[in-house]
């Protein structure tokens, strides 16, 4: 068995019953505080070149063959974040399959609401590198809030064009102007310019990503209609719903 599975073999949770490790493991995960707790759902995690991954062994059986909005791909197997982990020592497998606990539990709630928790995915394909990207970028302007706000596309200054603060490069504009967060200086509190706004390059640039980001969103979605893909019907919302 290669090795990264033989470390998550070694290391498997009470909720997930192997019955099968001729080169992948197959067995039933019944995770807690799901609608397979009981029942279970049978699962097949295999090696890749460069991650584990996972799916159904008869894809379609409990959950979609592919739904985009619960992070079902393409080739059948669970999107399980951007960053693939190592799992090099036995600690690693436990978290790999505490992640795999909680996509599971996200997935039941998804089942049973037709959402998913917003807290608990990223955008898909490059949108998805973008958000991580521009999530970071609030965290260090102290802006973690505002992006928050603006990505849930509610009303948000980051996305109002009107203000004209950044160049779609990331490059500040109208440094003359008040700075959008509203910051002030003084006993009267006059509003800071922002060419004089320590955060001003920041905040330009998470004005560009958040753009970038939509743009990636949508081409996304315009390339899933172009390869014929529909929507499944489980999610309440889906822009591939006709």
């Amino acid at each position: 068995m290669e090795p990264r599975l033989r470390r998550l073999a070694e290391a498997v949770p009470g909720w997930f019953a192997i019955q099968n490790t001729d080169g992948d493991i197959i067995g039933d995960a019944h995770p807690r505080d799901t609608i397979w707790e009981a029942n279970g759902i049978r699962l097949r995690i295999f090696s890749r070149s460069d991650r584990l991954g996972a799916a159904e062994v008869t894809p379609g059986t409990l959950l979609p063959v592919r739904c985009a909005e619960r992070h079902i791909q393409a080739d059948q197997t669970f999107c399980l974040g951007l960053d693939a982990l190592p799992v090099e020592t036995g600690d690693d497998a436990k978290v790999w399959w505490t992640h795999m606990e909680q996509w599971l539990q996200v997935q039941s709630i998804a089942a049973q609401t037709g959402r998913w928790p917003a807290h608990h995915a990223l955008d898909h394909g490059h949108a998805g590198e973008l958000q991580l990207a521009a999530q970071n970028l609030a965290a260090e302007l102290d802006l973690t809030e505002e992006y928050a706000q603006a990505h849930a596309d509610k009303p948000s200054w980051i996305t109002d064009r009107t203000l004209g603060i950044a160049f779609d490069d990331g490059k500040p504009m109208n440094g003359r102007l008040a700075c959008p967060e509203g910051c002030t200086k003084g006993r009267r509190r006059r509003p800071v310019l922002r060419r004089k706004c320590k955060k001003r390059a920041g905040i330009a640039r998470l004005v560009a990503l958040e753009r970038e980001r939509r743009r990636a969103l949508d081409q996304f979605w315009a390339s899933e209609r172009l390869l014929g893909r529909g929507c499944c019907g489980t999610m309440l919302s889906c822009p591939l719903r006709t």
